[in-house]
């Protein structure tokens, strides 16, 4: 390995060590604010169902173009300039999503962490059920092959 590659490396192992404490803190500071964000979304998602229904059929791999198609499935009719907004304006603003790609168009999918400390894929369900709103179905699972 030559020295600009071992400098390169160090480098990298620095920054990753940096954005686990942040992650971390992050963490920590969302479990201890949990109940005061989670009273907030229970209270925006009868307001604004989009949110949880595009959050419900995130997988990390639609584009804006695809989750207007899957909700379309649902009867759930939205422009991908409504989407893009809701997704920027209000779910990276709080958290709830991260990109994913940002090579051609922007794929977005859920934050794990926040999903983890808030069971947002649950409660989600649970606000839009409430609010009589349609609830976009789970992705079916991949069966497991016989051996």
């Amino acid at each position: 390995m030559s020295d600009t590659q071992r400098e390169i490396h160090n480098a990298l192992i620095a920054m990753n060590a940096k954005v686990d404490t942040i992650d971390g803190k992050v963490t920590l500071l969302a479990r201890s604010l949990s109940d005061p964000i989670e009273t907030q979304l229970a209270e925006l998602i009868p307001k604004k169902p989009l949110i949880a229904q595009i959050y419900l059929v995130l997988d990390g791999k639609r584009t804006q173009r695809d989750i207007v198609a899957e909700l379309g499935k649902y009867g759930i009719r939205v422009h991908e300039a409504t989407v893009s907004r809701h997704i920027t304006q209000e779910m990276v603003k709080r958290g709830l999503v991260d990109l994913v790609d940002a090579r051609g168009s922007k794929v977005y999918g859920e934050n794990r962490q926040m999903n983890t400390i808030l069971n947002l894929t649950t409660n989600m369900r649970k606000w839009l059920e409430r609010a009589g709103e349609t609830v976009p179905l789970p992705a079916p699972k991949p069966r497991r092959k016989k051996a």
